[in-house]
C-alpha cells in the first residue's frame, strides 16, 4: 500500500462526499484484492502443497490489515465531518376553522 500525506483545503461542503468517495474507492480495491485472493485459495487448496496454501491465506489476512490500515488513516478526515442537521422537533398543528 502506497500512501501519501497530504495537505490541502477544501469547502466544509466537500468533506462528506471526499470521505464517501475515499471509502468506496478503500472496499472497492479490497473486494478485488479479496477476490483475486480467494481464487487463488481455491486453485491452492484443490493442488498446492501445505506452505503455498499458507502463503495464500497469509495474503488474505495481509489484505485485511491493509483495508484496516486505510480506514484508520481516513479518521482525520471522518473527524472533520460535520454533525448533519436533524429535522426540528416541532409538530405540525393543523389550522381550526374559526368559531
Amino acid at each position: 500500500m502506497k500512501n501519501k500525506k497530504i495537505m490541502l483545503v477544501v469547502n466544509k461542503e466537500d468533506i462528506r462526499v471526499l470521505t464517501a468517495q475515499s471509502l468506496s474507492n478503500i472496499f472497492s480495491r479490497h473486494t478485488t484484492n479479496n477476490q483475486e485472493n480467494i481464487q487463488n485459495l481455491d486453485i491452492l487448496i484443490k493442488s498446492a502443497n501445505s506452505k503455498q496454501l499458507k502463503e495464500s491465506l497469509n495474503q488474505i489476512v495481509q489484505n485485511h490489515v491493509r483495508l484496516t490500515e486505510e480506514i484508520h488513516n481516513l479518521f482525520p478526515l471522518i473527524e472533520e465531518l460535520e454533525d448533519l442537521e436533524s429535522a426540528p422537533d416541532t409538530e405540525i398543528v393543523k389550522d381550526l376553522p374559526d368559531l
